[in-house]
């Protein structure tokens, strides 16, 4: 299998077609959100998106890495690394071969590492990969048989929630309290009192949204131009900083939305009471599954529970129209398992060449990490930790 680097922009971007085939419609898998990623937060490193192809020349496999150099080290890492929370980062692979990627990937970063870990410091790190995943055990069974140490370092779980056929078995299935308060917010939502809205032309109307509506014709950065707005509002509000306040991070998504858009993967929902905006959030679409990425609430309008009456209407939505996963990312806000999301473990793979330095490195950061997940846990037990603050990802409970 021949491995090609594809170290500029224009370079990856000219593997688009195939990459985005490999990523299944899975938007944080896709070129349109890794290379605005890269765009956005890549500079001072070098582009390494590894193209694998077979004998015939097709491209069954694309590894989307960077490499960062800092203080003497070397790091192979994932795109999409960090607060921006680019969850289920993992090897694309065509069905069927996801041994021989793995392996042929395996191969080359092994042998790059190898010209580097006589002098310094070398990792391969991968962030946000699901724990249990198939292509990962592959990866870890061949770099350990090269002498390669692996740790996985566990992190914050995304939540996913299992649709199921109808919106009257979904509220049976929660507990008395979100029973209640579900029933409550679908008849308020009925009634007309609050209305919900998508950017996106629906293939049917929903069966039970009277009032619901499709903005065609507003244009969806105008709409991600109101949920920074109100995202930033309420962070505000909570005395935290919100993700908009990173110019980066606005300038990545902004670009990321609007590429997006334009192949169906995203869109922006968001509910009115009175005319008003009064809770809106970025939804990623993937094949079966929709990502709950990120939110904005009016804090004006916090009585109203507006985040819980978005999350109610996005669900219902889903449901009728076939959707089988909801899926709201990483972070362990309450709501999640309050409307029924089971944690999917995420963990990051440090990974790390047979040369002292660099496994004694390893070594010393992982056990420094574990001492202080260990002092968290102590401070925590005795309410002088403070509660996490919100991630990239979706934060919609009210």
């Amino acid at each position: 299998m021949k491995i090609t680097c594809l170290d500029t922009l224009d370079s990856a971007w000219g593997a688009a077609e195939a990459w985005q085939s490999l990523a299944r419609k899975n938007p944080l898998h896709s070129p349109e959100w890794l290379l605005s990623w890269w765009k956005a937060f890549g500079e001072g490193n070098q582009l390494m998106v590894l193209q694998c192809q077979d004998t015939d020349g097709q491209v069954v496999g694309i590894a989307p890495f960077y490499l960062e150099r800092e203080f003497g080290s070397i790091a192979i890492r994932s795109l999409g690394s960090g607060e921006v929370c680019s969850d289920y980062i993992r090897i694309l692979s065509q069905e069927g071969r996801e041994h021989d990627v793995a392996v042929a990937v395996t191969e080359y970063l092994t042998s790059f590492c190898k010209k580097h870990s006589a002098t310094q410091s070398t990792c391969i790190c991968i962030e946000a990969v699901e724990a249990d995943a198939t292509w990962l055990d592959d990866f870890c069974r061949n770099t350990a048989s090269k002498g390669y140490q692996n740790w996985l370092q566990p992190i914050t779980s995304s939540f996913r929630l299992e649709l199921p056929g109808s919106m009257d078995e979904y509220l049976r299935s929660l507990g008395d309290s979100a029973k209640r308060k579900g029933k409550k917010l679908v008849s308020k939502l009925r009634s007309g009192s609050v209305s919900w809205h998508t950017t996106e032309q629906l293939a049917t109307p929903p069966m039970n949204h009277g009032q619901a509506s499709v903005d065609q014709g507003c244009d969806i950065l105008t709409r991600l131009s109101e949920l920074r707005r109100l995202h930033q509002a309420r962070r505000v509000m909570l005395d935290q900083p919100g993700c908009f306040s990173n110019a980066r991070f606005e300038s990545f998504l902004t670009e990321a939305v609007e590429l997006l858009s334009k192949r169906g993967l995203a869109r922006i929902d968001w509910c009115e009471a009175e005319g008003k905006t009064v809770a809106t959030h970025l939804v990623l679409k993937g094949t079966d599954t929709l990502f709950m990425y990120q939110s904005g609430l009016a804090p004006e309008a916090m009585k109203l529970e507006p985040g819980h009456l978005l999350t109610i209407a996005s669900i219902e939505n889903a449901i009728e129209q076939g959707v089988r996963f909801y899926d709201t990312l990483r972070g362990d806000e309450k709501y999640k398992t309050y409307w029924g999301s089971a944690a999917v473990s995420l963990a990051t793979l440090h990974c790390r060449p047979p040369h002292l330095f660099s496994q004694v490195a390893g070594f010393s950061q992982f056990r420094f990490w574990q001492l202080k997940q260990a002092a968290k846990r102590i401070l925590a037990a005795a309410n002088l930790y403070p509660q996490p603050t919100t991630s990239a990802a979706a934060s919609t409970g009210a």
